[in-house]
């Protein structure tokens, strides 16, 4: 298991075991997964990258197959959570899998899905066929992510850009989320402006509400 207080690297999943997240019954701490989904070039990396090393890195190439990264979230009640953040590929080659299976250190493959408590699912609002996929990708969390309760925000990135470059106005993405009955968020991974640290904030805040201590002891 890695060790949710050390942060600025990527972790990367061990080859010889399967993750298996326990919570200490000797403290506070719980586990999460989270999974960072959508389009390809919408951000998702820049994103988790932004949260995780508050930093960003304009090289950053499409991802291929899967990593994650974690971080620990501290609430006022002493008790913390450790997000274990899946970065998933987004090209058409991986949408086409069902389920989605992804090749980890090139010897493990697993449903990127199984056991997400949450899913951050994203387009850029650059790019309006981003935000149309949003269903597609809606529609494989349900058909291959086996807990009923998992939590879905809808996140428009790329909030930085021209005003001429957008392609998708705050309430067109508002009103898209508002009709599926989701969360919305907009962000910029380019600029630390605190709007990513805002969405993972509350949706550690919601994850923990929604499920119990048992609960986020879960097999990643």
């Amino acid at each position: 298991m890695g060790n949710c207080n050390k942060k600025g690297k990527p972790s990367r999943p061990s080859v010889r075991d399967p993750i298996n997240i326990r919570g200490d019954k000797e403290n506070k701490v719980s586990y999460a997964k989270v999974v960072l989904i959508g389009n390809s070039g919408v951000g998702k990396t820049s994103i988790a990258q932004r949260f995780i090393e508050g930093k960003f890195d304009e090289n950053n190439k499409n991802t291929v197959g899967a990593s994650y990264f974690q971080k620990n979230i501290s609430f006022k009640d002493g008790s913390s959570l450790c997000l274990y953040i899946w970065d998933t590929a987004g090209g058409e080659k991986f949408q086409a899998l069902a389920p989605l299976y992804y090749r980890v250190k090139s010897k493990y493959i697993i449903n990127i899905f199984q056991n997400a408590h949450a899913a951050v699912v994203c387009y850029s609002v650059t790019d309006d066929d981003s935000l149309k996929q949003i269903d597609t990708w809606l529609n494989k969390l349900d058909e291959h992510g086996n807990i009923a309760k998992m939590i879905k925000v809808v996140v428009g990135n790329k909030s930085d850009v021209d005003k001429s470059e957008r392609r998708v106005d705050l309430k067109e993405g508002k009103l898209f989320a508002q009709q599926r009955d989701l969360p919305f968020f907009e962000t910029s991974a380019l600029l630390n402006d605190g709007s990513i640290d805002e969405l993972f904030q509350k949706l550690a805040s919601q994850i923990k509400q929604s499920f119990t201590k048992e609960e986020l002891h879960a097999t990643v």
